[in-house]
Parts: structure tokens; C-alpha cells; sequence
């Protein structure tokens, strides 16, 4: 598994809205022209990370997206869940096929991307604003 440019674009939304939007609903329009990013392509990547709770939205005028309780906290695991619909590793499962070289393959993948999913489970929203904030570029931080 790899971070795509999808995942940073939703750190960036998040962490955008971590910083500058605390107690604001935020257009997407005002983040994409903020983190010169699509504001189409924004707007299906917020969809998911409306679907998962990771944000909330109000409707109208005055609406947007606000971070809810659960996206304060998120973590980059969250966030990758979120917004990547396909990982290489869940693909295949080696016990419906009798091939021991796979089996062992499969395993250590497994292994892996058990020891990746920890560690980026580490890596939380609000350390990855503190340091956009100390640094004044989220291009940076993340």
C-alpha cells in the first residue's frame, strides 16, 4: 500500500479545515483555490470523507464541511481508508489455492501491510496541523 496523491489531497482538506475552520462550516471552492486542487476532484474525495464521519455538512448558503469529533482525531490510517478503494494486499487469498510459495508470499504481505497499517495509525490530523501551522505551509507538513 502507498499514499496517493488522493490521500494527501484529503490530509490537505482536513488539515485545512483543522486550521481555518474550527468553528466554520468551509466551502470546498474556498480550500481547492487555497491548495490549488481540483475543486471536482475535491469534491468526490470530501464525499467519502462525509461517508465515513470524518466530516460533517450543512447545507445552503452558508454551508460546507466541518470536521466532526471523529475526524479531529483521525489518524493518516483513517483518512487512507477513507478515501483508497483498493489495496493489492486484499486482493488474493492464498487458502483458496494450494500453492505454498503463494501461501508464504501472501503471509509476509499480510505481515506487512499489518506493520504499515500500525504505523501509520500513528501519524494523527492534529500533529499534522501543528506542524503545517509551525511551518505555515501545508504543502510541507504533509
Amino acid at each position: 500500500m502507498r499514499i496517493t496523491q488522493k490521500t494527501i489531497y484529503a490530509l490537505q482538506f482536513l488539515t485545512y479545515l483543522k486550521l481555518y475552520g474550527q468553528n466554520r462550516f468551509m466551502q470546498v471552492k474556498e480550500v481547492s483555490e487555497h491548495q490549488h486542487i481540483s475543486e471536482k476532484y475535491l469534491e468526490a474525495i470530501v464525499a467519502r470523507l462525509k461517508s465515513d464521519n470524518l466530516v460533517s455538512v450543512k447545507r445552503g448558503a452558508h454551508g460546507g464541511y466541518m470536521l466532526t469529533p471523529k475526524g479531529l482525531q483521525a489518524s493518516l490510517k483513517d483518512v487512507t481508508d477513507s478515501v483508497e478503494v483498493w489495496s493489492p494486499m486484499n486482493q488474493y487469498s492464498a487458502s483458496q489455492n494450494g500453492n505454498t510459495i503463494l501461501n508464504s508470499i501472501v503471509k509476509n504481505l499480510n505481515m506487512a501491510e499489518a506493520e504499515y497499517n500500525k504505523l501509520i495509525e500513528g501519524v494523527k490530523l492534529e500533529k499534522l496541523a501543528e506542524d503545517a501551522a509551525q511551518s505555515d505551509s501545508l504543502f510541507y507538513a504533509i
